[in-house]
């Protein structure tokens, strides 16, 4: 700890406090003026506050004067000794905050000198309360222990956004008259959302206010919670603290202060709590004050905190201004902003991540913009996921994002690491827990997706660690994007490519397929809640590609096929890369993706190279064994094709081999086995191109005939 912050917590001088019963006040005084001399100017102050009897303006001004000389010798070489003008010294502060180097202690410092000049402002208030309440009668409160705070940092400065989240937490724990009970409040979220932060600046905020005692426990390990007990039974003075005590001494000391103390306003933060034990034997049941709990598990959030508030990762447009704010660019670009929002959407408004990638790209200075870093942070974000070793230090969260989540994902149980190894090839939002009940056999060590009752237990697991949550209302799972991230790394080659064959044997049970004649309109609603994780998996088996990994099961190329309904540029890449991974390009595997293309080419209005495709697909069905639907498809896709391309007369040639070979069927399977509905439409609109009026009046005739035979009634196919 600097001196600066040192002398910005009460220390020692409480001892000098305790002892004014029975001294007079000209004793007092020369107290006062030992600590203002001593470079003890804050608890000067602070002890003022306490006393109104010591009250005069000079002192006040003697106590202000010497915290403004301590604080300010980093700004000035030489402070007048007269600092009577607050004006004048705000003046230098505001100049200096002009400039672009400050640092973060620099800044907290001009906070503090800001904060000490809102206080002497309204010490004539508080004094004439004081006085009010003296002349009636009332008795003064017992200050003896009442100026405590534990906490680990000064306010930071750089502290961005959550006004509503604060006001949230402050409207339960803020105290009433009608129930003087304790409020407590636990928020909740993943590992680098920023509860610590937010709990660090709500207790920085009632500090100020004027809350007597704020206590911060460490709570994440269990010499963590010790240190944390002994410096506040050391700041408590408690009676019989020594410092050879037992951490339980410590402990148990300060919950009995916390209970009895009914007089004095205090704040316990209980902070990065992991287990339930830890606050069933922190808790105190009684007292006149509040507890706030960060931790990671909705679950332990639940009790005994009285409220749970979930923190959420910051919007894109907030995670975009914060990300301008860290990198001081007041008026960046409009296409900076942009690339601000594009970065942030990377991160996924994770807050330790948007500060740590950030500060990375402000001190690195390989990069004019945030545009420009883009490229680099796809390709190294290993490398900017770290602190920085040099230039910006972050006295606040010393957790880089590799690390944040290690503790959580060492120490899963194998169960739940192989699940969170399946979320690792699934999109990261919107995970139906339905396909993760397969109906087929699964290879040794996934046998709890079998068991719906082990399966909920691994589920719990992973959701008490806050690696993932599930929607209240829609049972979707979701998890944070960098968490995702940070275990796939975690990964062994072997292990993700155990896993890719277990997602694509989910994937491919989920997602509907093509059954001959049948389309997937009908479908439309599953196709879309899947299209996310079949995309999210095709990249990740890209991963698996370079480094030499290939499947060329036929079944895996249709699941990469199968998203023909979707939105068309998704749709083009996914064949292009399915096309690249096929080895065998004369196969029917190969035929069925060309099929698929030519789908694509037609509604993209490609159709010459829908024409291409489409005759690809049917040389090499009609060299291999096929079934007489397939021909028929492939006979239909050329002629279709040809028709889009005004090529009437060649295209009604190839449309009346497909219908030959459905007419040669006997109903029924004319129309559930072939398409005859869609040939007889195809080949109309073939003789109207032609002027061919009656001939393609009757071909519409005989397909609206079919049509709800293969479709059912009022499909969309009707009348058309």
């Amino acid at each position: 700890m600097s001196a600066l912050s040192s002398h910005l917590q009460p220390r020692e001088a409480p001892t000098l406090i305790h002892s004014f019963g029975g001294v007079k006040d000209l004793q007092k005084i020369d107290i006062v003026r030992h600590l203002i001399c001593e470079n003890e100017a804050y608890q000067a102050f602070r002890v003022l506050q306490g006393n109104a009897s010591l009250l005069t303006s000079s002192l006040v001004m003697d106590a202000a004067a010497g915290m403004m000389v301590l604080y300010g010798s980093n700004h000035e070489a030489q402070i007048q000794e007269d600092i009577s003008d607050f004006e004048r010294l705000q003046s230098v502060i505001d100049e200096r905050e002009k400039t672009e180097d400050w640092s973060e202690l620099e800044l907290s410092e001009a906070q503090n000198i800001t904060q000490l000049k809102r206080t002497q402002a309204r010490l004539p208030q508080s004094l004439s309360q004081l006085n009010m309440n003296v002349s009636a009668g009332q008795q003064q409160p017992d200050m003896d222990t009442s100026l405590v705070n534990t906490l680990p940092d000064q306010r930071n400065p750089a502290f961005y956004g959550r006004k509503k989240l604060l006001q949230e937490i402050n409207g339960y724990l803020h105290a009433r008259e009608e129930d003087p009970s304790i409020r407590s409040v636990a928020i909740w979220g993943t590992g680098g959302i920023g509860k610590s932060q937010i709990a660090l600046e709500y207790a920085q905020q009632q500090w100020l206010a004027g809350t007597n005692v704020v206590l911060w426990i460490a709570s994440e390990t269990e010499a963590e919670i010790a240190k944390s007990f002994h410096e506040a039974a050391s700041r408590l003075d408690l009676p019989g603290y020594l410092e050879t005590n037992t951490p339980d001494q410590n402990r148990f000391g300060v919950l009995h202060w916390l209970r009895e103390s009914s007089h004095v306003p205090w704040l316990l933060i209980l902070d990065n709590v992991a287990d339930q034990k830890v606050l069933s034997e922190n808790w105190p049941r009684t007292g006149n004050g509040s507890i706030l709990v960060t931790c990671q598990s909705e679950i332990l959030a639940a009790s005994p905190a009285a409220v749970a508030i979930e923190i959420p990762a910051f919007t894109t447009n907030g995670s975009g201004e914060l990300i301008m704010n860290i990198m001081n660019w007041k008026h960046a670009s409009k296409d900076e902003n942009l690339a601000a929002y594009e970065l942030s959407k990377k991160l996924g408004g994770l807050a330790l991540a948007i500060d740590i990638v950030a500060k990375q790209i402000k001190i690195r200075r390989r990069f004019k913009t945030i545009r420009d870093c883009l490229p680099y942070y796809d390709q190294h974000y290993r490398t900017l996921h770290k602190r920085p070793k040099i230039g910006i230090l972050d006295p606040y969260y010393s957790k880089d994002i590799d690390t944040v989540w290690q503790t959580a994902l060492e120490h899963l149980e194998p169960d739940a690491a192989c699940l969170m190894s399946l979320f690792c090839f699934m999109a990261p939002e919107g995970i139906p827990q339905w396909i993760l009940e397969p109906k087929c056999d699964v290879p040794m060590g996934w046998e709890f997706l079998k068991d719906p009752e082990n399966f909920e237990n691994v589920k719990v697991e992973l959701l008490e660690l806050s690696l993932i949550r599930t929607n209240e209302e829609t049972g979707l799972i979701c998890l944070h994007r960098l968490t995702q991230l940070a275990f796939f790394d975690r990964m062994s080659e072997q292990e993700r490519k155990d896993t890719f064959h277990v997602a694509f044997s989910l994937l491919r049970e989920a997602f509907p397929g093509r059954q001959g004649h049948h389309h997937l309109y009908t479908l439309w609603q599953t196709c879309e809640q899947l299209k996310h994780h079949v995309l999210a998996f095709q990249a990740r088996y890209e991963v698996l590609r370079k480094n030499g990994f290939s499947e060329q099961d036929a079944k895996f190329t249709w699941l990469m096929y199968s998203l023909e309904i979707q939105s068309f540029l998704s749709c083009e890449r996914t064949l292009l890369l399915a096309e690249d991974n096929i080895e065998d390009k004369s196969s029917l595997v190969h035929a069925y993706l060309c099929t698929n293309f030519v789908s694509l080419y037609e509604r993209t209005g490609r159709s010459v190279r829908a024409i291409a495709k489409a005759q690809k697909a049917l040389e090499m069905r009609d060299s291999l064994p096929t079934d007489k639907n397939d021909l028929a498809n492939g006979f239909s896709d050329v002629g279709y094709s040809s028709v889009a391309a005004y090529e009437a007369e060649q295209g009604l040639q190839y449309l009346e081999k497909a219908l030959s070979i459905a007419e040669a069927a006997p109903e029924p399977d004319r129309y559930k086995v072939y398409n005859i509905d869609r040939f007889l439409r195809n080949h109309g609109r073939g003789n109207m191109l032609l002027g061919r009026y009656d001939a393609a009046q009757a071909d519409f005739d005989r397909a609206e005939y079919y049509q709800p035979m293969v479709h059912g009634k009022n499909s969309h196919y009707d009348g058309e």
